[in-house]
């Protein structure tokens, strides 16, 4: 369960919002929300922006195409805020997993029919892969196609991007069991959806009515609590739960009917033409369930590329593309990858494979397509020269579909493989040039990214392993990111279970170094708030007393504060005050503990100044018990 953090458990620290870990790491690990949406950066830094216009002899048509990534807080600003409430807690991303996303016009439309008007502002749905970096793809009218690039060429911001996205988490879990008639129940969801005007239910109309029903008020809905009394608590647990066990049992996450009315609020709705059946279900509120926690997050493409064309030509960004004459029925096939791969890799082959189709194709057709490695000058240069298209000879009269499979050809000439074809993938009749995205999910390896921010590295040089053990054998890669050397590296692991992260951060001067063990997610980031020696800490001070001695002073410092006397704390202890607690920041991962000085002593009435050199350090969670007896 450590894996996704409770959706139940948001915490809110000025700008930021978090959501705490699992219950099995509640109070150490939380994930950090979202902000908003931003162009990913291609291969030489550039907004990942296409937008082509394409000419061939089918028709014309335009293409818009831009990569997307979660655009989160400065990290360490965050930690700084969620340690002041949290001081032993880690921080990273929270994972997006997919969503809706579609461009919506900041003012009224001039020039559009209103069919290329519908056609730019269709919802398209895409998932988040890799670095969580999800792709927009979008097929447009001529008419629709030079909008865009006029508004790109005139710098008059009419359209932005909205997008719809869920983050994958844990329900929170209550002491409770539901039972409800599946068909009422459906029926009284679809009344949720009056206000929209179709079948959209507003996320936060659904939390309401789940609110009614803990309530008992009116505007509930057709549940009977079995087992347990719900309560309305500060945290809304019970509604909370209650609303995400209709989503993923019932409902679907589905566009805003209108985005730009929408104010921030996502949608669900019962799947067309699924009509649930009478009966009874059960819902177990005390099972773990795990959904998706729906957020609403801007974009602006526009703007990111008229920005970047202050020193880049547009036709970098839009293109004319002139599609050569194919035989009837062929597709062009433009592939493109959505990840890196290790330097030991040096090209990637893509295996295409048409079924035979008697009587047009007797037998089946495999065609090859080499790649350079992505992320790579050779591969943006191999993209520029069209070298990564391939021509698939379908015939006019057959349902023209597709499948591929990806292998790896090392430095050493060994290959990566396992043989795994992708679904089939279907190309839209009438259209001759069609575009791939290569998913890393038919890789015969995992592809897992670390990377550490510029301020841990001008700290520390880091090196470890990522571990993953198959059929009871353990494997492992190790990897390095020192301070002078690039601050992200892709390991390609087996497939297999319990992956995980063990990192080694060395002081740059090799005079410390400590360890951490972290979950195998698909990319890790690491900061100095990754590691629990950084930060706030605290710890529990107790003194007591022998030979006569009956009270005490005692001086406390960080460790890596002793020669500031700003930062020492001075504590008085006697009979009757014995415990005390000792709050500091740690600036160092490698020096974060605290260390302490008895400064005088009463014994028998008397106050005895001492000189007593600095305690050696004492570890950052330990806590402390000083014993104060007469000097002999």
């Amino acid at each position: 369960m450590n894996h996704f953090p409770d959706l139940g458990a948001i915490l809110n620290a000025g700008e930021f919002q978090f959501l705490a870990g699992s219950e099995v790491t509640r109070g150490s690990e939380y994930f950090l929300l979202p902000n908003g949406l931003a162009l990913a950066q291609n291969e030489q830094g550039l907004p990942d922006f296409l937008l082509e216009s394409v000419r061939g002899s089918s028709g014309n048509h335009g293409s818009l195409m831009f990569r997307v990534e979660a655009r989160y807080p400065q990290l360490d600003s965050a930690h700084r805020a969620l340690g002041g409430l949290r001081p032993d807690a880690t921080l990273m991303p929270a994972p997006l997993t997919g969503g809706f996303l579609r461009l919506v016009p900041v003012t009224t439309i001039q020039g559009l029919e209103p069919a290329d008007v519908q056609a730019l502002m269709q919802p398209v749905r895409f998932a988040f892969e890799g670095r969580r970096i999800g792709d927009f793809r979008l097929t447009l009218p001529v008419s629709a196609a030079a909008f865009v690039l006029n508004l790109l060429q005139a710098g008059a911001l009419t359209i932005v991007a909205y997008a719809e996205v869920e983050i994958a988490g844990w329900v929170p879990r209550v002491p409770g069991v539901v039972r409800l008639n599946p068909r009422s129940f459906a029926a009284s969801l679809a009344g949720l959806s009056a206000r929209t005007g179709g079948d959209e239910i507003p996320w936060g109309a659904l939390v309401k009515a789940m609110r009614n029903t803990v309530e008992g008020k009116s505007g509930s809905l057709p549940l009977e609590f079995h087992e347990g009394r719900p309560v309305l608590d500060a945290q809304d647990s019970w509604a909370m739960c209650l609303a995400y066990q209709a989503r993923m049992r019932y409902l679907e996450v589905t566009p805003a009917p209108d985005p730009s009315t929408a104010a921030g609020e996502t949608f669900v709705r019962l799947p067309a033409g699924q009509i649930a059946g009478e009966g009874q279900d059960l819902w177990d509120l005390r099972e773990p369930l795990l959904a998706a926690l729906p957020m609403a997050l801007p974009l602006d493409p526009i703007s990111t590329v008229r920005q970047a064309c202050i020193t880049k030509d547009i036709s970098y960004f839009c293109p004319n593309v002139t599609v050569p004459p194919l035989s009837p029925g062929n597709a062009l096939v433009v592939a493109r990858c959505n990840f890196q791969v290790e330097p030991t890799v040096s090209r990637m082959e893509l295996t295409f494979v048409l079924n035979s189709c008697p009587p047009f194709r007797p037998r089946e057709v495999v065609r090859t397509l080499e790649l350079v490695p992505p992320g790579t000058p050779e591969a943006a240069r191999q993209q520029q020269e069209g070298k990564n298209q391939i021509q698939l000879p379908f015939s006019s009269k057959e349902d023209r579909r597709y499948r591929y499979r990806c292998r790896l050809v090392l430095n050493d000439g060994s290959v990566l493989e396992d043989g795994r074809l992708s679904p089939f993938i279907g190309v839209e009749k009438g259209r001759e040039r069609v575009h791939l995205n290569v998913s890393a999910a038919l890789l015969p390896v995992r592809l897992l990214l670390i990377s550490a921010d510029r301020d841990l590295l001008l700290h520390a040089s880091l090196s470890g392993r990522c571990e993953s053990r198959q059929d009871g054998e353990v494997r492992a890669r190790e990897f390095e990111l020192p301070p002078s050397g690039p601050a992200s590296r892709v390991l390609m692991i087996p497939r297999a279970e319990d992956l995980r992260w063990i990192i080694q951060a060395k002081e740059t001067d090799g005079s410390g170094s400590i360890s951490a063990v972290f979950p195998a997610e698909e990319s890790l980031v690491l900061g100095l708030y990754s590691f629990q020696e950084y930060g706030s800490h605290e710890a529990e001070i107790e003194c007591t007393f022998t030979g006569g001695a009956e009270a005490a002073t005692v001086v406390l410092a960080p460790e890596d504060g002793l020669d500031d006397s700003s930062l020492h704390q001075s504590f008085s202890f006697d009979a009757a005050n014995t415990k005390a607690s000792f709050r500091w920041f740690a600036q160092s991962l490698f020096h974060s503990g605290y260390c302490h000085r008895t400064e005088s002593i009463v014994v028998r009435g008397k106050l005895r100044a001492l000189e007593e050199q600095w305690s050696p350090p004492h570890r950052w969670h330990e806590n402390l018990t000083i014993e104060a007896g007469a000097p002999r």
